[in-house]
């Protein structure tokens, strides 16, 4: 194994420093470290490939080279809101995959600003998420997330900036491919219906349904919380009723929440659609929070860049 890693991955430069552990997951370690001078984080990834392999069931030699080719198209497609990758390098029989360093996942930001949070602040970071992801989505090959989460959304700047991260569960979907069939990866409260079944589909929508649970958590600052019976069973706004609760009929956010948690994926909106939702929803444009006034004057950038992707 270790092998394969040194032939198909640069070794790591000397100027890679690994430093403690920032947090720990099924497919990797997270370390704080440096680049040179840059802050950077650092993920081990070993284990996420050896799953990777097992999915295609496929050689591993293959594998680990498709592996790299798309850690390098990643780190070729900048985003604003996408955390930008660095490199992948070889150490020991391990690849470390390294990537911008934030100061932290929406998830504990959510926690910490829970009953404070402005309704502005809460839909400029769900605009932030949607944009992220409207890039993936428009990649050529799409990029599906698979494993869109609070813990893998990071914050910094107090939530001024906000970057989808953690790509281990991400695939490419080919323009001839309905859908993938893969093993069900992801976190189950945040999943949609078509994916915890015996033979998942995963498209685009299902990152949508991922991204409606989100955007419901960023407007409560409460994790979802229901359990896990009557999946599939009951329509799913029915199985949130207790975290939907939480949220005001007249809350700019719920229209979209309300949409992307449709149980039919062809009832959902594309991130596309949401985007637009979001700027120019009159039910989120009301006079309380005028996304469109909010982002000229406080994140014109970053408009011009949700715009530009929208748009090309």
């Amino acid at each position: 194994m270790g092998d394969l890693f040194s032939k198909l991955l640069s070794p790591r430069p000397d100027s890679l420093r690994i430093g403690p552990e920032i947090s720990r997951g099924a497919y990797g370690v997270v370390f704080q470290g440096r680049l040179g001078t840059r802050p950077v984080a650092i993920k081990k990834i070993h284990g996420m490939l050896v799953e990777y392999a097992r999915d295609t069931k496929g050689d591993l030699a293959t594998v680990l080279a498709d592996f790299r080719r798309e850690c390098e198209l990643l780190e070729a497609a900048r985003h604003a809101n996408v955390v930008q990758y660095l490199g992948v390098f070889n150490q020991d029989g391990s690849a470390l995959l390294v990537m911008e360093l934030m100061q932290g996942t929406l998830e504990q930001f959510l926690r910490d600003n829970r009953g404070t949070l402005p309704q502005e602040k809460q839909v400029s970071i769900c605009l932030q998420i949607a944009s992220g992801l409207l890039f993936l989505h428009q990649h050529e090959p799409q990029i599906l997330h698979r494993d869109l989460t609070a813990k893998n959304i990071l914050v910094s700047d107090n939530g001024r900036v906000v970057k989808i991260s953690d790509l281990g569960q991400a695939k490419f979907r080919p323009a001839d491919v309905q859908y993938l069939t893969t093993r069900a990866p992801g976190c189950v409260p945040y999943m949609p219906p078509e994916c915890l079944v015996d033979i998942p589909h995963f498209t685009d929508k299902g990152d949508i349904f991922s991204f409606g649970v989100v955007v419901l958590q960023v407007a409560t600052q409460h994790p979802p919380s229901f359990g896990l019976v009557n999946i599939g069973a009951i329509p799913e706004v029915e199985r949130r009723e207790r975290d939907l609760a939480r949220l005001s009929d007249d809350h700019p956010l719920k229209p979209t929440v309300l949409k992307c948690l449709k149980d039919d994926p062809a009832e959902r909106p594309t991130c596309h659609q949401v985007c637009l939702m979001l700027i120019l929803d009159p039910h989120v444009n009301n006079p309380g929070v005028s996304v469109c006034k909010f982002y000229i004057l406080l994140y014109p950038l970053q408009l011009l860049l949700l715009l530009v992707t929208l748009y090309g």
